[in-house]
């Protein structure tokens, strides 16, 4: 593996890709006001081709090699390096961004073929930002992105970035991955019980209100479950397009490779099966066109399953703790890939089993039983009476650092919520509709910049 080298020449230097929204600047201006250097110099960066350059065609012929020889096998793509930087991922996760690819192997191909060139084209960009910063902003640790901000980590180069679940934060002496990041211990806060309980009734009775990205309204449609002795399997959908991948492998290669497989495997047994859509399938008024999205895939879903008698599908948005109040905890088991709701559940006394490629999928915050691999997983759901109860004290972990640290994504310091704050409007609003946020419109626009500058959190 290539040694890396970090350019001590330029510690005071910090890179900024494109930023043209007044939220970015308010962004922009709020890390700056952060950065510790007394004097600094900004340069930006921007994704282009190195035409110029030998190894730019090296490199592309290289991974396009790669990716012919191995297409028919797209788990080792997932492995796919160069120089110790994973390019797999990105590449994948960023194919399967598009609900085209669940219906033509075609245009999957097409979409794999064109991310293993810009994944490479992003780990030579890469390469030059990372010569010539000591520090880097990164919108967001996902896609493609993961690459420089891998290449910034084994350079020990400072990275600032709104990172879910951590809000805007500074990632600094880290030997850690993108891939690893969200699973990371910190900042290990501890509440009271009472807290903690408060917390918990309190997100499961009214979530929008601790849910800043909980969209859909409610409705009085009738949840009706078989009453029968059988186990209850209750599955929750994922977005189907939306963060594929962003933990790591766990021998699915999306949602609904892994949904699919789990209701074919539970079929073939004597269980009852229930899934629940995620509520944003009926999100409305969002500028990305992930929910609009999701529904098509959804749908296809319905179409393959809603038939058969031993299935049934919510097809309808309902909180939470409205369907959970309706089975039976004793003889009922949750499942996910990686979300949220299965913390709710969880607390509730659910039986839990979700991918180790989740925010929970480790040893400090592993509350229930997780699988890494393919085989794992099948081996979960032939032995589906030895999942045994959460652990509640790691669930407190997870929750404390996750949902109740109040300068993480859901607190009240984080970014997003002092600047909705600041601007009059809800974190909701905010999400849907950022350009709802101006800098004319905010009373103190330095004010609202030391704020955030304020409540960025070091990550080391």
């Amino acid at each position: 593996m290539k040694e890396l080298k970090r350019n001590k020449d330029m510690p005071n230097i910090i890179a900024f890709p494109e930023m043209n929204s007044d939220i970015e600047r308010i962004v922009k201006d709020s890390i700056l006001q952060k950065y510790e250097a007394e004097e600094y110099m900004e340069i930006k960066y921007k994704p282009y081709f190195k035409w110029s350059s030998f190894s730019t065609y090296y490199l592309i012929f290289k991974s396009l090699v790669y990716f012919f020889i191995n297409y028919s096998n797209q788990e080792k793509i997932t492995s796919y390096e160069i120089d110790g930087i994973n390019l797999g991922i990105p590449i994948l996760s960023s194919a399967y961004r598009s609900f085209k690819v669940y219906d033509s192997k075609l245009y999957l191909f097409f979409r794999i073929f064109l991310q293993i060139i810009l994944s490479t084209r992003e780990y030579i960009n890469s390469i030059d930002i990372s010569s010539k910063a000591g520090s880097v902003y990164i919108t967001d640790i996902s896609y493609r992105k993961n690459i420089l901000f891998d290449i910034c980590m084994k350079k020990n180069i400072k990275v600032f970035t709104k990172k879910y679940p951590y809000s805007l934060v500074c990632f600094n002496d880290l030997n850690l991955t993108a891939l690893e990041i969200s699973k990371i211990e910190y900042p290990k806060i501890e509440f009271s019980n009472a807290e903690y309980e408060a917390y918990m009734m309190g997100r499961l009775k009214n979530p929008k209100d601790f849910i800043p990205y909980y969209s859909p309204e409610g409705n009085s449609k009738l949840i009706n479950i078989n009453k029968s002795d059988k186990l209850s399997v209750l599955i929750y959908a994922h977005s189907f397009t939306d963060t594929q991948l962003i933990s790591g492998y766990d021998g699915f290669l999306n949602v609904y490779d892994w949904i699919e497989y789990t209701i074919d495997n539970l079929l073939n047994k004597n269980v009852e099966i229930i899934i629940k859509g995620h509520p944003n399938f009926w999100a409305e008024g969002f500028k990305s066109g992930i929910a609009e999205w999701d529904m098509k895939i959804w749908k296809k879903l319905i179409k393959k399953y809603d038939s058969l008698e031993k299935i049934t599908i919510i097809d309808f948005p309902v909180d939470n703790i409205d369907l959970l109040q309706k089975l039976d905890v004793k003889k009922t088991i949750v499942m996910t890939h990686h979300s949220n709701a299965l913390v709710e559940a969880a607390y509730l006394g659910y039986k839990s089993v979700s991918s180790s490629c989740c925010p929970w999928g480790n040893d400090y915050y592993s509350f229930g039983k997780t699988w890494g691999s393919r085989i794992e997983y099948k081996n979960i759901l032939e032995n589906l009476d030895k999942v045994k109860p959460v652990n509640k004290m790691m669930l407190k972990n997870f929750v404390s650092d996750t949902f109740m640290n109040k300068y993480g994504y859901f607190g009240e310091y984080s970014w997003s919520s002092v600047l909705a704050n600041d601007a009059g409007i809800t974190t909701l609003d905010l999400i849907k509709e950022p350009n709802l946020v101006s800098i004319s419109n905010l009373k103190n626009y330095k004010s609202t910049v030391t704020k955030i500058a304020n409540n960025i959190q070091y990550v080391h």
